[in-house]
């Protein structure tokens, strides 16, 4: 398993999101597999109003108490339309791959993922990263 934190900043503030991260992955390997985020997300948008599907699963995943399904669509859709995600986990997973797509506070994304390929175009393509290999 490798994990990767990703610190790149300017001014003391992170200088990309989950978009960033996910137009990385594979589009046919990774919308496959079966997502879900933990309760711990937070949605930012500085002064714009969320769309209604995303305050709609905003309100659902507020109010859960356990980790809550969710499909590669909304994952996208979330990462288009949202300014910041704070403290979010996204984990994906089938029989063969995972990863784990984490967003500490506002100061620091980490992937952790068993697809060496992942790890290295994360590694390569972000400036300000450790690297691990953690079992």
């Amino acid at each position: 398993m490798y994990k990767i934190e990703i610190f790149d900043k300017v001014n003391h503030h992170l200088i990309f999101d989950l978009n960033d991260i996910i137009s990385l992955l594979n589009i046919q390997k990774y919308s496959t597999l079966k997502w879900n985020v933990l309760p711990s997300l937070e949605l930012y948008n500085g002064n714009k109003d969320l769309p209604q599907e995303l305050r709609d699963f905003y309100g659902k995943i507020m109010s859960s108490k356990k980790p809550m399904e969710i499909h590669w669509g909304l994952i996208n859709f979330i990462a288009k339309n949202v300014l910041q995600i704070i403290n979010g986990t996204f984990i994906g997973k089938d029989e063969s791959n995972y990863i784990e797509i984490t967003a500490h506070d506002s100061t620091l994304w980490f992937v952790k993922t068993n697809d060496v390929e992942v790890y290295e175009i994360i590694k390569n393509r972000f400036k300000e990263v450790k690297a691990f290999i953690v079992s």
